[in-house]
């Protein structure tokens, strides 16, 4: 009995240990170079991004630049549209964020990157037909000009404007009266337009320059009705005084109106210097009340026997 069970026992252990095998998974076979061939094993790096290969080659960062806001003093500003010609002329330039222009101070204060430098605020600010203050690269003091330091620059416009408006009235006064009383006198015609070129094209070329350059950048203002009326007026005149036949023939009065465009320049001249007065003496009040605020200030401190500190008052000293 027992020599009978032994090889059917056998045979079954031999079954158990073929099943328990192949529901064993099997581990994934490491491949092994060899010690003698001085191989070692490659592993796949991590992608970069193309980006950073970039920023890696070139040295640049892709990081974009922090923006910049200054305020500069704008000259040259007149009415409400020169304000906005200079808005205009500085948010279409590449890497400004914003612009806006305080008419009354004369300043513009502008957001931009620091890709570009004040120096390219400026060209843009001198191409629309204004002059924009900025500080000169190089200087080795860097801080942005304020009102306060154009003061200078202020009282020579003053004075000039004040030389122009004199001269242009000296100038337009006999063209007035030969306009006005000696019409028909022929050798009038001729001391009129001799006495008439400079005050338009001398004492008032900023009207003509301004105009211009606001032409070219289709905009208009109150320098471009100036010039376009004067302007006008001059070369019909001119042409009248040249060749009256062209009328005479036709019947016509051949007139001249010389008169109406040096007043015009005269008048307007007049005004704009009775305006810059009056805001120079305006910012100066403002000046000297801005001086008045307190620099130093002392903080008065209420000790109690436990030692806690309460607030007793405060006194402001200007000077």
């Amino acid at each position: 009995m027992n020599k009978t069970a032994e090889p059917s026992t056998a045979s079954e252990s031999i079954e158990t240990a073929e099943r328990a095998e192949r529901e064993v998974p099997a581990e994934p076979a490491v491949p092994t170079e060899p010690a003698e061939t001085g191989k070692s094993i490659e592993t796949a790096e991590p992608a970069v991004p193309a980006e950073t290969a970039e920023t890696a080659e070139t040295g640049k960062s892709t990081k974009p630049s922090k923006p910049k806001k200054e305020q500069f003093p704008v000259t040259g500003i007149t009415c409400a549209g020169c304000a906005a010609s200079v808005e205009s002329a500085l948010s279409k330039t590449a890497g400004v964020r914003s612009a806006a222009v305080n008419f009354a101070s004369k300043t513009v204060q502008v957001e931009y990157d620091e890709t570009i430098t004040p120096s390219t605020l400026q060209k843009a600010v001198q191409n629309a037909g204004y002059d924009l203050i900025v500080p000169v690269e190089g200087a080795p003091s860097t801080k942005n000009p304020t009102p306060a330091d154009t003061q200078d620059i202020d009282r020579q416009h003053l004075a000039e404007l004040k030389k122009r408006t004199t001269l242009a009235a000296l100038f337009t006064l006999p063209v007035f009266i030969t306009g006005m009383f000696y019409m028909n006198w022929e050798p009038g015609r001729w001391l009129s337009m001799a006495l008439s070129a400079p005050v338009l094209f001398w004492f008032g070329r900023d009207f003509f320059r301004n105009a211009w350059k606001q032409a070219r950048n289709k905009r208009a203002n109150m320098d471009s009705l100036v010039a376009l009326s004067t302007g006008i007026a001059y070369l019909f005149s001119l042409f009248n005084t040249i060749n009256p036949a062209f009328w005479t023939t036709r019947g016509l009065e051949p007139h001249v109106y010389y008169e109406a465009a040096t007043v015009i320049i005269t008048f307007i001249l007049l005004g704009r210097l009775l305006e810059e007065r009056a805001k120079s003496k305006t910012s100066f009040a403002i000046k000297k009340l801005m001086g008045l605020q307190p620099k130093t200030v002392r903080v008065l401190f209420r000790v109690d026997a436990g030692g806690s500190a309460t607030l007793a008052g405060s006194s402001g000293d200007a000077s």
